[in-house]
């Protein structure tokens, strides 16, 4: 009977483990927080990083990152970092979306649509190529012009489904502009 128990006991875990979690975002809270972390970054983004900063070797590039006590709902976690292939600071973010690649793209789904809801007017979304995320596809809001410069003195945001190991997570990554406080 114990055996039975634990065998039973086993498999629920092990299904547990499996199934994909809903992440379930508050849509106002959402709102409140990303349009504030939009709004501060137009200047910057360095009044958002928390704690001395740490340096780390990701894929050959040296990136510095910060804390940050300002994170969206339902996300894990959320840092400041800087990477000189982008010369900028970025919020990132990220969303646990649990062993299913279908599960993932739901959640990218929710979140693309809660920016997309956020984005000012002038404000393309464009889905890209993206070695970065699974399915190399990404979501990229930023400023439509044609003037490359214009383009540079506004935030944009990427999104997209990355995978370490066996689980999934939803990533926003949000930059500062290039020449801040420029418009």
């Amino acid at each position: 009977w114990i055996s039975d128990v634990h065998s039973a006991n086993a498999e629920f875990i092990k299904a547990e483990k499996i199934k994909a979690p809903d992440v379930i975002i508050n849509e106002e809270e959402f709102n409140s927080v990303y349009n504030k972390i939009f709004e501060t970054s137009i200047s910057g983004l360095d009044p958002f990083k928390v704690g001395s900063p740490s340096k780390k070797d990701i894929n050959g590039e040296e990136v510095t990152q910060w804390g940050t006590a300002v994170k969206l709902p339902a996300a894990q976690s959320a840092i400041i970092e800087y990477r000189k292939k982008y010369e900028v600071l970025n919020y990132t973010t990220s969303w646990h979306a649990g062993t299913s690649k279908e599960n993932a793209k739901k959640v990218l789904a929710n979140i693309v649509k809660l920016v997309n809801a956020q984005m000012p007017d002038t404000y393309s979304n464009t889905e890209k190529y993206s070695r970065e995320f699974v399915d190399y596809k990404e979501f990229l809001f930023e400023y439509s012009s044609d003037k490359f410069a214009a383009v540079q003195k506004r935030p944009s945001i990427v999104l997209g489904v990355k995978k370490n190991g066996e689980n999934y997570s939803v990533v926003l990554r949000l930059s500062e502009p290039y020449f801040k406080n420029q418009y």
